[in-house]
């Protein structure tokens, strides 16, 4: 797995916790699961109602999953970004 981007990292860092994480989800077989991708995250629109969402991909079949963070993906993340350090060390 890669680091988020650094678009998105800088958005995160700088603002509260997302409302909503964007997902792309692929099926390649009816006997295998399906493979989700995180692809972005929602924030509340600092101007009124609505969202900002910001995408780092985007899937080929335009289809986007809108999920609520759980600490599942919290924990998942932190490995994520853990790896990333070590590989900048590393370099």
């Amino acid at each position: 797995m890669t680091a988020l981007p650094v678009r998105l990292t800088l958005y995160a860092v700088t603002k509260p916790d997302p409302v909503l994480i964007a997902y792309a989800v692929k099926r390649y077989a009816e006997d295998k699961p399906a493979v989700w991708t995180r692809i972005g995250a929602a924030w509340p629109h600092e101007q009124g109602a609505g969202l900002t969402i910001l995408l780092d991909a985007l899937p080929r079949d335009g289809r986007i999953i809108l999920l609520e963070p759980d600490e599942d993906d919290d924990a998942r993340l932190e490995r994520e970004a853990q790896r990333a350090r070590e590989r900048n060390k590393d370099s």
